[in-house]
């Protein structure tokens, strides 16, 4: 399925909770989504917000209302909703774009910034086929230490 608004600048995410989420909801809605995309606007129904809950469930281990979308209706808001609960993703490396597995994954080490979201646009760009994976600074989003060397 193509996304259903065109001609719009989709914004991309800015953190490893906001990849987690925006994947997610693309598994869910068929296309990508920007974090400022409206679920229900893009297309989700209340079957659809409910696998979104039951994925927060198994990964983070945080029980949501169902009506958490209805109240959050994009990435943005529902990570900030998260955060406030603790959610956090173990470990430095994210799922940047699951991939249909028809070629072998991609994984790429952060810039600078120690941030692995600057990749979105090329994980996007590559498009479906590929897995794309950030390994993030280690302490950048965790209580960790941060490694010197």
């Amino acid at each position: 399925m193509t996304h259903p608004t065109v001609g719009y600048e989709q914004v991309l995410p800015r953190d490893p909770l906001e990849m987690w989420l925006a994947q997610r909801w693309r598994e869910v809605l068929g296309f990508p989504v920007g974090i400022r995309d409206n679920f229900f606007g893009m297309g989700g129904n209340s079957l659809d917000a409910a696998r979104v809950v039951n994925a927060v469930w198994e990964e983070f281990g945080i029980r949501l209302p169902l009506n958490v979308v209805s109240v959050n209706p994009d990435v943005e808001k529902l990570a900030a909703a998260l955060r406030d609960q603790g959610a956090r993703l173990p470990g430095p490396l994210v799922e940047i774009q699951y991939g249909e597995g028809t070629h072998p994954p991609l994984f790429l080490v952060h810039p600078v910034s120690g941030q692995a979201t600057p990749y979105c646009g090329l994980a996007q760009a590559l498009g479906d086929e590929f897995a794309v994976y950030g390994l993030q600074a280690v302490g950048l989003y965790s209580d960790e230490e941060p490694l010197t060397a």
